[in-house]
């Protein structure tokens, strides 16, 4: 551990305390460098300026919103108007135009002053000389710098729960399988499939940041191509949105469906290799003639192909005569581990201050439960839970809290609104069927005979791709070869609102 003070004769933050030149901007590296080693992270350096050097450390550690591995911090000291512009810039680039917190370390009081004045509150840490000091000195940097945090910043900002969000960097829980998989089976396209809002978008982003972290050479031929805000989903309208994301050029915003082939085909041979495309939210265009050009450029050796979709993905990965048939491997996303549902619970409410008290095993096992381990639903339960923790002003997650959390009528129709969806369909049948038996876990037996009971054919395949329509509906989830309801709150639920 790192032993220096700002009592100490020559310390850096003694050194920068009234400001510094270019030409000793070394006293600001070294105390940077020191920062980096006490808090055990990697650290990255930018050209000094007058008073201010900004860098980035890796917080990937540090389970809280706005805050994770490139983190932008600014070290500023001096009180002379180069201060003042040195926190204007930083803040006109690096603070107003995200959502994310910075961090501004003061060598001095009197820049800590201005900092004040230049950052909006609530926006960004801002660390006074001696709390500078104390990272540098205490055993536990890391834990010293949560609570700075919450000390500055409101607890709404820094959850990390958001369902309507991807989760990245730290937010970031489980999926080991997967994620080996599309690592390990490079040649191998995918489908991954998997209810709205379970982690899809997440795990291609978390795919590509692992090859990064791993130096793997794909990384400069992986592409992340986002199909939600594609408003034309005409063939060429989709071979050019796909084209632009590539290489963006009037060739690729003018390019037709019928010279995609021809273009990834061009690209693959100026990038010295397989493209791999990343393509998210493929439910409305996964069915155009632009995916029929797509899979005859994987099949010539051009692209790898990763999908992402709900229902009509996977009526089209599956479907015998797709035009992407046995090109693309389902993935199906099924509930986290126990393992890693604890930790996406536990971790993140503890870097927020707020524990699970002596009650916390109970808290913990009926979170997992109701919510089944899908990460999308245990994160709804944890930021309802924190929002209560805010407006009751307490620290402490207890039974009674969740038994409120469960009596929300908006909290209710969440679970619900999917299974209204199916309402006067087959779908619809068999799922009250399925919610009214004793079991959570269904095998092709019991499928069978709670489709008899609906008066549903009793054609095993067409069961399953009912029982798969349920899957996507968040009613059911994949298990194995079996299913299983995706939580028990919907049941509870369900029955609550007379369904069963």
């Amino acid at each position: 551990m790192t032993q220096a003070t700002d009592s100490v004769p020559g310390h850096p933050l003694n050194s920068l305390a009234a400001g510094w030149s270019d030409t000793r901007s070394g006293n600001a590296q070294n105390l940077i460098r020191q920062l980096g080693d006490q808090l055990h992270c990697s650290y990255e350096l930018q050209p000094p300026t007058v008073n201010a050097v900004r860098f980035s450390l890796d917080l990937s550690e540090v389970y809280l919103n706005g805050v994770g591995e490139h983190q932008r911090c600014l070290l500023v000291g001096g009180e002379s108007e180069a201060t003042t512009a040195a926190l204007q810039e930083f803040w006109r680039k690096s603070g107003s135009t995200t959502l994310g917190i910075v961090f501004v370390l003061c060598a001095s009081t009197a820049a800590w002053e201005q900092a004040r004045r230049v950052l909006p509150a609530g926006c960004a840490l801002i660390l006074h000389r001696d709390q500078v000091a104390s990272l540098l000195r205490q055993p536990e940097p890391l834990q010293i710098l949560r609570e700075f945090l919450r000390r500055q910043i409101s607890r709404r900002r820094l959850s990390p729960y958001n369902i309507g969000l991807p989760a990245t960097g730290s937010s970031f829980f489980g999926r080991v399988h997967e994620l080996a998989q599309l690592r390990d089976n490079h040649s191998t396209g995918y489908a991954i499939l998997g209810p709205g809002r379970i982690g899809k978008t997440s795990l291609l982003k978390r795919y590509r940041w692992l090859l990064r972290c791993m130096r793997d050479p794909r990384t400069d031929r992986v592409f992340e191509i986002d199909f939600y805000a594609l408003t034309d989903t005409t063939p060429d309208a989709i071979a050019q949105h796909i084209a632009v994301t590539i290489q963006d050029s009037s060739r690729s915003r003018t390019l037709q469906a019928a010279k995609l082939v021809q273009f990834l085909r061009s690209q693959s041979g100026e990038l010295g290799g397989l493209l791999e495309l990343l393509l998210d939210e493929t439910d409305e265009v996964c069915t155009s003639d632009a995916f029929r050009y797509l899979g005859q450029a994987a099949k010539e050796g051009h692209v790898r192909l990763i999908l992402a979709g709900k229902k009509r993905l996977y009526d089209y990965a599956t479907r015998p005569d797709s035009t992407l048939a046995g090109r693309l491997k389902p993935l199906r996303l099924e509930p986290l581990s126990v393992y890693d549902a604890q930790e996406l619970v536990r971790r993140p409410l503890s870097d927020l201050g707020i524990t699970l008290g002596n009650q916390g095993v109970e808290v913990l096992a009926w979170v997992l439960h109701q919510s089944g381990r899908l990460p999308h639903l245990i994160q709804y339960y944890c930021q309802g839970l924190v929002e209560m923790t805010v407006q009751q002003c307490v620290n402490e997650i207890t039974p009674a809290m969740l038994r409120t959390l469960e009596k929300q009528g908006e909290f209710a129709q969440y679970f619900l609104a999917p299974l209204y969806e199916l309402k006067d369909t087959p779908a619809w049948s068999l799922s009250l069927a399925l919610l009214r038996q004793p079991r959570p876990r269904f095998v092709l037996p019991d499928l069978l005979q709670a489709a008899k009971s609906v008066s549903l054919p009793q054609d095993p395949e067409r069961v399953r791709q009912v029982c798969d329509e349920l899957v996507i509906h968040n009613i059911l989830s994949w298990d194995g070869n079996a299913y299983r309801l995706a939580s028990q709150a919907l049941k509870h639920f369900a029955e609550q609102a007379g369904l069963l």
